[in-house]
This record gives structure tokens, C-alpha cells and sequence, in this order.
């Protein structure tokens, strides 16, 4: 297993996996780095070896750097339902590509490209408006534990974004009133 796809994704519905490949087969290969490194396929590797298969039909793709490779493992996730917290992790790693080269100056060269901010490509990536990532990204930052309640659909997000919001406004205001008197 790639070690980057512990920090993002949570090896969910296993036993569904298992069942499936049981019936059906593999149905995709593994997709790996030249150093054999899951890129693709991680919830699939551990049923077959559950299943305790011993050979399975894998590609290979060559990378140039770990840039690279985390952009891959986020791409061919996609498809995936993810939780918020995976999303959350996905963004960090996301942010750190698209910041790189931020504060170049672009006026001394020709070509200039309109990306759009950081947080805009990264939303698009995701696949979710930039103003649900700023929301998320603003829970995780001020109570980790309210995206669980997300997550287990015991709140929306919009009501978990109001609640962190309002506390962070209270402790502000109280935090204020004890510098006056």
C-alpha cells in the first residue's frame, strides 16, 4: 500500500468488496508505481487478500516524483462516495499542489494562465463548490469531531458550519469583553 493513502482514505465496506470479488472476479487491475506501491486499488488489494489470493493482474505506471503520486491516488478516487473528513484530507494534500509556484511573478512572462485561486481548483477537483470546501475546511479547523456527526448524517453540514461559527463568534466576543474590563 502507498503510505499517503492511510493519511486520506479509510478502508470502508471491505465485506461487500470481498463478496463482490468472490462472485464476480476482479474486475480492475491494481495500478502501481515502479517501486510496487499501490496507487490504485487499496480496499481491492485488501479483499483478494482476504480472500487469500496469492497473484493478481496489476499495472504498472511510472512516476517522477511524489507530486506525481498523490495526484494519481486522488484522481483514481474520484468515483469513490468519500466521507467528509477523507475530502478534508484530500484538499490538504490538493492545496500543497496547487500552491507550488504562488508568488512567482507572471507579469514578466508571455503566457499567463488564469487557474483561478487555490481554493477555486481544488473545489473543482473535488467536485464540490468552493464555498461547501470553505465550509468544510472552517469545521475541520474549529471542531474535527462535528464532521463525524456530518459524516453519520446526525447534522448537515450547513447546520455543523452555524454551530462552529456561532462558537467561534462567542469566544471572540468573550474574549474581547475580558480585554475591556
Amino acid at each position: 500500500p502507498h503510505p499517503l493513502n492511510e493519511t486520506i482514505y479509510d478502508l470502508s465496506n471491505i465485506d461487500d468488496l470481498v463478496f463482490s470479488i468472490e462472485e464476480k472476479g476482479l474486475l480492475q487491475p491494481l495500478i502501481l508505481n515502479q517501486r510496487n506501491q499501490i496507487l490504485s486499488g487499496h480496499r481491492r488489494f485488501t479483499a483478494i487478500k482476504e480472500l487469500g489470493w496469492t497473484e493478481v493482474e496489476c499495472e504498472i505506471v511510472e512516476t517522477k516524483s511524489q507530486e506525481e503520486e498523490a495526484e494519481l491516488l486522488i484522481h483514481h478516487n474520484k468515483q469513490r462516495v468519500k466521507t467528509w473528513k477523507e475530502k478534508v484530507s484530500e484538499a490538504q494534500i490538493l492545496f500543497t499542489l496547487f500552491h507550488k509556484g504562488q508568488g512567482k511573478r507572471t507579469d514578466l512572462t508571455s503566457v499567463r494562465t488564469n487557474r483561478g485561486s487555490a481554493r477555486d481548483l481544488v473545489a473543482s477537483t473535488l467536485g464540490i463548490p468552493p464555498t461547501t470546501l470553505h465550509k468544510v475546511l472552517k469545521i475541520f479547523e474549529l471542531d474535527p469531531e462535528m464532521l463525524d456527526l456530518v459524516d453519520k448524517g446526525q447534522t448537515t453540514l450547513h447546520q455543523a458550519f452555524v454551530e462552529v461559527k456561532k462558537r467561534q463568534d462567542d469566544r471572540e466576543a468573550l474574549a474581547g469583553r475580558s480585554r475591556i474590563g
